[in-house]
């Protein structure tokens, strides 16, 4: 069975959090989210741990490599230590496939936040151009 690692990525708010739990449970991958496991370590306060929580991603990420593991990882793309994760994959034969999230309108994509930090649970249908052939190139059971 062929290795896989979907990055999906994008900036804050863009919904890449949506966009991968709508099509990443039918595919059963492991998922890292840094805010996830920050909420794992600290429900009550993950900016305190955001450091903590940075750190364990790595140690997950090396354990699905050593292990051979399909997984997908969320990301805004913002250091270099993702060029890092891809080089990397890329050695140990995976293949790897970018879905990049983002919103047409900037203030749709700050209303999402300000709902988030509000606490406000908000499940929307992405605004995801190219979502069929995201389909296509990754081979995702995405259901439209």
């Amino acid at each position: 069975m062929t290795k896989q690692l979907f990055i999906i990525a994008g900036a804050n708010g863009s919904g890449k959090s949506t966009l991968a739990s709508e099509l990443l449970p039918e595919e059963n991958l492991e998922f890292l989210n840094a805010d996830d496991i920050a909420k794992e370590i600290c429900p009550e306060n993950i900016e305190s741990v955001k450091i903590s929580a940075g750190k364990e991603v790595y140690k997950r990420l090396n354990l699905f490599f050593e292990n051979n593991v399909s997984f997908a990882i969320e990301t805004t793309l913002s250091g270099s230590n993702y060029i890092k994760t891809i080089n990397k994959a890329k050695e140990l034969n995976y293949n790897v496939a970018l879905i990049y999230t983002f919103l047409k309108k900037l203030v749709l994509s700050v209303y999402v936040l300000e709902l988030e930090r509000a606490g406000i649970m908000c499940r929307m249908k992405m605004l995801f151009v190219g979502i069929i052939e995201a389909k296509r190139i990754c081979g995702l059971n995405i259901k439209i």
